[in-house]
């Protein structure tokens, strides 16, 4: 009984109190934007800027720029920079915020930019994101060789050609098979021009090391080859093994170098809207000519022995200029075969 009294009056003075704002003793219910902005996104396009975007128009109050050691989002707040440069905040539109550094960053290089922010109201956010340094330098590249089926010890591998020389960092290879989180980005590797480059898209042999000196002999995996050789953090399966859309794309999600479609004959359209979507930006860039299904390459033949291997180094080159190759002719970092 005493206990329900003591609740009884512990009610009774909440009802009193919030009926009573207007009242010396009374609360009064506080109005306006009380909502701390939010950082959304960094896109980094040169060497000397990044612009960051925010959910609502701010204005930059503290800003902090500098190199670190494979730092990961999580502590980017708190971690040390190894060597910081001057920056500062420029703004660029009402929710977005362009900061540009004194010196260019370093291709490849980790970075972290930090710092404060205030909306119209008042309301701050404390931010903090990491990101490379931009590569003003990427080759000319193209899709070589597809290898889509794994065969222990035989990794799935994606092959390029080098038609220039220039630098790896950023570039990406995309599988809609594989989606979004999966995709490979290449390490920061200087290439020459007429190299081909290996990806192996898993690394369970002993053995194995990614070449990105000079040094092309280092690597001791079943499908090492005479050229560059580079493994994928992965030991599970990787690509469509008949079907697929396979994008090499500048940077993640950004413009299409070259594109692969494959797909059985038997498909009467693709089956999730990624590949097609996927293709839609292959169009886009110029890279493949239609996301139809019927203007992919026929993939039926495709098998853990063998490869869809391009036949000319064309632009363009479309389903006509894709084959799969005959059993056991796989040539990673070699030319490709033309038999079938």
């Amino acid at each position: 009984m005493k206990r329900f009294y003591e609740t009884f009056v512990v009610f009774a003075v909440m009802i009193w109190l919030f009926s009573c704002s207007g009242s010396p003793g009374g609360v009064s219910v506080l109005t306006g934007d009380f909502d701390t902005p939010v950082f959304e996104s960094l896109k980094c396009e040169s060497s000397r800027a990044v612009t960051l975007v925010f959910s609502e128009s701010v204005t930059g109050t503290s800003l902090e720029v500098g190199k670190s050691e494979s730092v990961q989002i999580e502590n980017a707040l708190m971690c040390s920079l190894t060597e910081k440069i001057d920056a500062e905040f420029v703004a660029a539109s009402s929710k977005v915020l362009e900061v540009r550094f004194l010196e260019p960053t370093e291709i490849g290089c980790s970075y972290i930019v930090r710092g404060a922010v205030k909306d119209s109201h008042g309301n701050t956010l404390t931010f903090a994101t990491i990101f490379k340094g931009f590569n003003e330098r990427v080759p000319q590249l193209i899709l070589s060789e597809v290898q889509t089926r794994y065969s222990n010890p035989k990794a799935e591998f994606v092959e390029i050609y080098a038609k220039t020389g220039g630098n790896l960092s950023g570039v990406c290879i995309f599988s809609a098979k594989d989606g979004t989180k999966m995709r490979y980005e290449f390490p920061a590797v200087e290439v020459d021009a007429g190299e081909f480059i290996v990806a192996h898209l898993r690394n369970s042999e002993a053995g194995v090391q990614n070449e990105t000196g000079s040094d092309l002999s280092l690597s001791a995996g079943t499908y090492s080859s005479e050229s560059r050789d580079l493994w994928a953090e992965n030991s599970s399966a990787r690509l469509g093994d008949k079907t697929d859309v396979v994008l090499l794309e500048k940077c993640a999600g950004g413009e299409v170098l070259d594109a692969v479609a494959f797909a059985e004959s038997s498909l009467e359209d693709w089956p999730k809207e990624i590949y097609k979507e996927a293709l839609d930006r292959a169009v886009k860039s110029g890279v493949w000519p239609s996301s139809s299904i019927k203007d992919a390459a026929n993939g039926d033949k495709l098998s853990a022995t063998r490869t869809i291997s391009r036949q000319t180094d064309a632009v363009l080159a479309g389903k006509d200029g894709w084959l799969v190759t005959a059993t056991n002719t796989a040539s990673p970092g070699k030319a490709n075969s033309s038999k079938q």
